[in-house]
C-alpha cells in the first residue's frame, strides 16, 4: 500500500509540475482532474455485478468481520491513491502534444511507420479491415452494443481500480507489489514514456491529422455499424475536439500507441489466473476481446495492442525471477 501510494504522490507531483509549466496553470491540470475525479468517485458503479461479486468474495475471504471491514476501510484510501495517480496520468497524456512541439517533432511524427507495419504485418491487409471482414462473416451486425459493454465499464473497474481490488481480496505483499508495479509499467512506462516517444493518433484519426481518404472506408463501415447512437463515437469526438482546441479535459488526449486498454486487460488477466483457473480463461478471453475491439472501432492499430501485451507478459516473468526479488525485498506493506 505505501509503494503504491509513494508511486502516485511522486507521479502526482511530476504531472503537476509539467502541466503547470506546459499549460501555464497556477495549478496544473493534474490538480484539477484529481478534484474532478474525486467527485466522480460517488457516480462509482458500485451496483455493477463484478463490484458486488468482488465484495462478496472480499468478505467470504475474510478471517472475521472486522478484518472484512478493515479491507473496506484500506481499499476507500486506495480508491483515492488510484484517482490521484489516474488523474496525473491524464494530466500527462494530454499534454503530448505540448510536449512534442517543445522538443521540435512533428506531431504523430510515428503514424505513418505504425500504419505501414500493421499492413506489413497482416500481409498487406489493414487490420480494422480483417476485423470487420470476421464480425460481417459472423453476422454480428450489433457488434458496436458488444464493443460498448467490453470496452467501457467492465474494463475500466479492473484497470483503474486493480489495487483496490487487491486491497479488498487480502492479497499477499510479494503479489500486490509485482501486479502494482505492472499496473504502473502499463500507464507511466507504456501510457506515457513509449506513447510519446511512438506518438501516433490511430486509424480513426488518420484522414483528420494527415488528410486525403485513408481510412474513409472504416470511417464509413463504423457509421453502418450504429457508431454514431454509442458512447465510443462520442469519446472519440471529445478526444478530437479536446485535441483541436488545446484543452485539456479528463480521459482525453490522444495518442493510439502502445494501447493501455489491451496492457491493464492483460495485467487483470495474469492477476486473476493466478486466483483461479476459470477466472484467468475469462480475462484472457476478455483481453483478446479488447485487443480485437480496439482495431474493430479504429482507436487502435492492432501492433498496439501486441507490443503491450508482449511487455506486460516480459514484465511479469521477471518480476517472479529469483533474479528480481534479491534485488526489492518485500516489506510487507505491498
Amino acid at each position: 500500500m505505501r509503494f503504491f501510494a509513494f508511486s502516485a504522490a511522486i507521479y502526482f507531483l511530476v504531472s503537476t509540475l509539467l502541466t503547470a509549466l506546459l499549460w501555464s496553470q497556477p495549478l496544473g491540470g493534474s490538480a484539477e482532474f484529481f478534484v474532478e475525479m474525486m467527485s466522480n468517485v460517488r457516480s462509482m458503479p458500485y451496483d455493477h455485478a463484478a463490484v458486488i461479486i468482488i465484495l462478496i468474495w472480499s468478505y467470504w475471504s475474510s478471517s472475521d468481520i472486522f478484518a472484512f471491514l478493515r479491507r473496506i476501510l484500506v481499499a476507500s484510501l486506495v480508491v483515492l491513491v488510484s484517482a490521484l495517480f489516474l488523474s496525473a496520468f491524464s494530466g500527462i497524456k494530454t499534454s503530448f502534444p505540448l510536449i512534442v512541439d517543445a522538443i521540435g517533432l512533428e506531431r504523430f511524427f510515428a503514424e505513418e511507420q505504425f500504419a505501414a507495419l500493421d499492413r506489413a504485418l497482416h500481409f498487406g491487409n489493414d487490420a480494422w479491415y480483417l476485423a470487420h471482414g470476421i464480425t460481417d462473416w459472423l453476422g454480428f451486425n450489433d457488434f458496436i452494443k458488444f464493443a460498448e459493454a467490453t470496452y467501457g465499464q467492465l474494463w475500466a473497474i479492473t484497470a483503474f481500480y486493480l489495487p483496490v481490488i487487491m486491497v479488498l481480496l487480502g492479497e499477499k505483499p510479494e503479489r500486490f507489489r509485482r501486479f502494482v508495479i505492472l499496473y504502473l509499467i502499463s500507464w507511466i512506462f507504456l501510457g506515457n514514456f513509449v506513447a510519446l516517444f511512438g506518438y501516433s493518433a490511430g486509424p480513426i484519426y488518420y484522414d483528420r491529422v494527415f488528410g486525403g481518404d485513408g481510412f474513409a472506408d472504416l470511417i464509413a463501415a463504423l457509421n453502418a455499424s450504429g457508431l454514431k447512437e454509442s458512447w465510443i463515437f462520442r469519446a472519440q469526438e471529445l478526444l478530437w475536439t479536446s485535441y483541436s482546441e488545446e484543452r485539456q479535459s479528463i480521459g482525453s488526449g490522444i495518442s493510439a500507441f502502445p494501447s493501455v486498454h489491451v496492457a491493464m486487460a492483460a495485467v487483470a488477466a495474469l492477476y486473476f489466473s493466478e486466483k483461479s483457473l476459470t477466472l484467468g480463461m475469462f480475462f484472457w478471453i476478455l483481453t483478446a476481446l479488447i485487443l480485437f475491439t480496439s482495431i474493430w472501432t479504429g482507436y487502435h492499430y492492432a501492433v498496439d495492442g501486441y507490443f503491450s501485451i508482449l511487455v506486460i507478459l516480459g514484465a511479469n516473468h521477471y518480476l517472479k525471477s529469483n533474479h528480481f526479488k534479491k534485488h526489492l525485498p518485500i516489506n510487507g506493506d505491498g
